[in-house]
């Protein structure tokens, strides 16, 4: 496989990846990897290959839901016999320019991550079980904040953001599995 170009790019919310292939032979599949911090990969999406060919082929994968920051993307090009090779690395920058709020992973059962845009200093993070009872609070750093939701029983939750004088800016739901 002869990979001749990949680009990453913000498409509003989302990052669109494109990549061409002058040739292909015996290629299964790309598999398309991302990372917050460019070392730890993980799988996203795939898309099967030409397989073989001699003539140039384009792909088109769409990242639809980026974490806000710095996003990193690699390719893995799998072999039918198994064998595989990287892409060079890709970045995008998603901003957050809302108050929307979001946990991943979702569904999760240990460290969780709370990306959140701008906010007031003194924001809290408040997590509510099924009967409405609060069963974990955070104040939030940056936009990545990691609160540990081990001790939590399985089930649906539901999630706010309070603004230091204790106004909802911002809520959603999240599953512990």
């Amino acid at each position: 496989m002869e990979l001749i170009a990949f680009q990453a790019f913000p498409a509003g919310r989302v990052v669109d990846l494109e990549w061409t292939t002058a040739s292909e032979r015996n290629s299964e599949r790309f598999e398309v990897e991302r990372s917050l911090d460019g070392t730890l990969f993980t799988r996203i999406g795939a898309l099967a290959a030409a397989g073989s060919s001699q003539q140039a082929r384009h792909y088109v994968f769409t990242d639809v839901s980026p974490h806000f920051g710095i996003n990193y993307y690699r390719l893995r090009q799998v072999d039918t016999d198994g064998g595989h090779t990287f892409s060079l690395v890709r970045s995008v920058s998603i901003a957050h320019t809302g108050t929307d709020v979001r946990l991943v992973p979702n569904p999760g059962s240990g460290l969780v991550d709370v990306l959140f845009g701008p906010k007031d200093a003194g924001s809290q993070f408040v997590m509510l079980d099924a009967t409405g009872r609060e069963v974990l609070r955070a104040g939030l750093g940056d936009v990545r904040t990691t609160i540990d939701v081990s001790r939590l029983p399985s089930g649906l939750y539901a999630y706010r953001v309070l603004s230091a004088s204790g106004g909802s800016t911002a809520n959603g739901t999240w599953l512990r599995e």
